[in-house]
């Protein structure tokens, strides 16, 4: 490259590089320019979700009547915004739910309770930016019921669950204190309603008498539907009268020891029983009696002490009458004494001869 050449060259790089410098503000101005039109566009972008949301009814306050049943559904809807809104709600859902409040209610003097529809739609929900609008609702209606409330006083009827020990029972109907208590609820629900239950108190495997503090059942189930009742007592205590049962066993061949008092003459008189040996029955608690065999049991007889000589003017023999008791014996005394040697016969009889001299 000549040296003219070369000068040119050097010329037209320095102009290009004073152009470029004048116009670094222009390029920047430019860029600027553009961020803020593709910002503006973005923001033009429309979105779409789904959701689920809260919708509440209220009835204004009107003495003797109140919603009965539901008073809150979760409603799907469908919203439309800028996309940044959309975004943000799809992360938060912005706490959005929807009220609607009843005025005045006419209900007929003939009837408890009536349905009203309520609309589900714009107006009840607020929406937390101007530029999102709803384009839907499922369902668009709901079913409300509203209802006559009054007073009554019901019967308190415990509940139980379980069973007791092997050898006790329920030894009366469970009851309850207080026995009634004042229901304030739906008229359509305490007109045919007698009484209010308590949640099972539990006696499984219980060996007494058991006193506990338990709670109402609140709801009631009609035709129309289940509905929510106030108690004046929240809580009652329930008594379970829980005894042991009586069991019973045959113990079979029991001897019979003879009760001779010191101031018989046995100098001059035998005794001897008819019988050696009796079956006898013992009451008690199922446990006890399984173990229970014929050692455990003594019978004995207590002989009179007085001798009539006249007795023997036939004969050198008489039988007489001996009082029989009988106990249970060989068990710890707390066991024995629950124990009980049930007689057929509350004697037996012995046999009294005269020894020859």
């Amino acid at each position: 490259m000549t040296a003219p050449s070369r000068k040119m060259g050097k010329i037209l790089d320095k102009a290009r590089i004073e152009s470029f410098l004048k116009n670094v503000p222009l390029v920047f101005i430019a860029l600027a320019l553009a961020v803020l039109v593709w910002y503006s566009i973005g923001r033009e972008i429309t979105d779409r979700v789904e959701l689920e949301l809260p919708f509440r009814v209220t009835l204004e306050s009107q003495a003797g009547l109140e919603i009965l049943g539901t008073r809150e559904w979760q409603i799907k809807v469908a919203l439309r915004g800028p996309r940044s809104e959309i975004q943000r709600i799809r992360s938060t859902s912005w706490n959005i739910r929807g009220t609607y409040a009843i005025a005045a209610v006419d209900l007929p003097p003939d009837r408890d309770e009536i349905v009203q529809h309520v609309p589900v739609d714009a107006k009840s929900f607020s929406l937390p930016a101007s530029n999102l609008f709803f384009t839907g609702f499922h369902p668009d209606e709901v079913e409300v019921q509203i209802g006559r409330t009054g007073e009554k006083r019901l019967r308190v009827v415990p509940a139980v669950s379980g069973k007791p020990a092997e050898g006790y029972a329920v030894a009366s109907p469970p009851r309850a204190v207080p026995r009634t208590v004042l229901v304030k609820g739906p008229l359509l629900a305490l007109r045919t309603l007698e009484e209010v239950r308590t949640r099972p108190v539990d006696i499984d495997e219980r060996n007494s008498t058991v006193v506990e503090r338990t709670r109402l059942l609140t709801r009631a189930a009609t035709r129309s539907g289940t509905f929510d009742l106030v108690c004046e007592e929240e809580d009652v205590d329930v008594i379970v009268s829980i005894q042991e049962v009586p069991a019973e066993v045959v113990v079979a061949r029991v001897p019979i020891r003879v009760e001779i008092p010191q101031s018989f003459p046995a100098d001059r008189f035998f005794v001897r029983l008819k019988e050696e040996a009796r079956d006898v029955t013992v009451r008690g608690p199922k446990p006890l009696l399984r173990a229970l065999e014929a050692s455990n049991v003594r019978l004995l007889a207590s002989v009179k002490p007085e001798v009539n000589e006249e007795w023997f003017e036939k004969s050198d023999a008489v039988d007489r009458d001996a009082a029989l008791a009988g106990w249970v014996v060989g068990l710890p005394r707390e066991d024995a004494a629950r124990l009980e040697v049930v007689l057929g016969r509350a004697e037996t009889t012995y046999v009294l001869t005269r020894i020859k001299k």
